[in-house]
């Protein structure tokens, strides 16, 4: 999903995403545990990629937000400033 919205902190256009899954139930502490470099839940798993998406994300001047969706999911929302040069 995409769409174009002011960017809360600088008040430009911004790309906008929103993923809403409804697998199994979360609580805070997982889901920030997402962020956390060299961590995965999966056999096998290096735990990069959502950190190095957040870290892309936030080199740009987006965000990423990941929230617990009742009464099971998880949400994620990632903002990035339109770059008006593009």
């Amino acid at each position: 999903m995409r769409a174009r919205a002011p960017h809360r902190r600088t008040g430009c256009p911004a790309s906008f995403w929103r993923v809403t899954d409804n697998g199994p139930v979360r609580t805070k502490a997982e889901i920030d545990a997402f962020l956390v470099p060299l961590r995965s839940e999966k056999s096998g798993g290096l735990g990069l990629g959502l950190a190095i998406v957040r870290r892309i994300i936030e080199a740009y001047g987006g965000t990423i937000v990941f929230d617990v969706v009742e009464p099971q999911g998880v949400r994620v929302e990632a903002r990035l400033p339109a770059r008006p040069d593009l």
